[in-house]
């Protein structure tokens, strides 16, 4: 989670239901590795990105840019490293917006970050 819109009542709701929140802040200062332990094995993986998570030097054709998003090696990192946690049953990847980024350079990193996660889940 990162950016302004993670306001106290969607913490509090996403706390309600049990789910752990690992900000973009926290892997910034301790690694993508830190944030793989926090993450439990499952049997099923099911993984949607949200393209915004990356900081807009990256990616910068989405509906919601802020500053101080996860670089590409970070996000990359992540998304290998929970291929290991289970077996990948599905993906999705949302708001990649073309018409914000003339260079066409989100939608290729968002799918070189599909075909790499693909490669860790499938060998």
């Amino acid at each position: 989670m990162r950016g302004l819109a993670n306001d106290p009542e969607s913490i509090g709701n996403a706390r309600k239901i049990h789910s752990t929140i690992i900000t973009s802040e926290q892997i910034h200062r301790r690694g993508a590795a830190w944030a793989l332990t926090q993450v439990p094995a499952s049997e099923n993986i099911y993984v949607s990105l949200d393209i915004d998570v990356l900081d807009p030097s990256v990616a910068p054709g989405t509906g919601t840019i802020e500053p101080d998003g996860l670089s590409f090696a970070e996000l990359d990192e992540l998304l290998r490293g929970v291929a290991a946690k289970g077996r990948l049953v599905g993906l999705d990847v949302v708001e990649v917006t073309p018409y914000r980024d003339p260079s066409g350079r989100t939608a290729q990193t968002a799918v070189r970050l599909i075909v790499d996660l693909l490669a860790a889940a499938f060998p």
